[in-house]
């Protein structure tokens, strides 16, 4: 079947009912395009194309809203957190504030492992990694 998968455009129109919104939102903002002009101003296919790069793109309020995050979060945002994270985790005085500084992440937090298995599956790679021992 041309065009992707079967059954693709009926998902992509459960995904515009489900996260309306956020999709409305992302085509103003990105594309400066109204959804509700698609098929007028521009054709559905890409209308159709735009969605599912919205849905693809990390930074959108569309991906965080299919994903169920809190809130969007571009990779250079996570990037630029992490440093933070780990800045402040580096010059923090301990006896004053034990526990490091996070600012919390967009995504629900759910656990697939148990801490046992995490920590088996962290020693292993531990084990594999190039700078082991160092």
């Amino acid at each position: 079947m041309a065009g992707g998968a079967p059954g693709g455009i009926a998902r992509l129109l459960d995904v515009l009912e489900e996260h309306r919104a956020a999709l409305r939102f992302d085509f103003r903002d990105r594309f400066g395009l109204s959804l509700d002009d698609a098929g007028d101003g521009y054709t559905f296919g890409e209308a159709i194309d735009l969605a599912l790069e919205l849905l693809d793109e990390q930074g959108t309020r569309s991906h965080a809203a299919v994903r169920g995050w809190a809130y969007a979060l571009s990779t250079t945002e996570q990037m630029l957190q992490h440093l933070v994270e780990l800045y402040a985790a580096r010059h923090r005085d301990t006896k004053k504030q034990p526990q490091p500084v996070t600012f919390g992440w967009p995504w629900p937090v759910e656990s697939d492992v148990t801490d046992e298995e995490r920590e088996a599956l962290t020693q292993q790679l531990i084990a594999r990694s190039a700078l082991a021992g160092r």
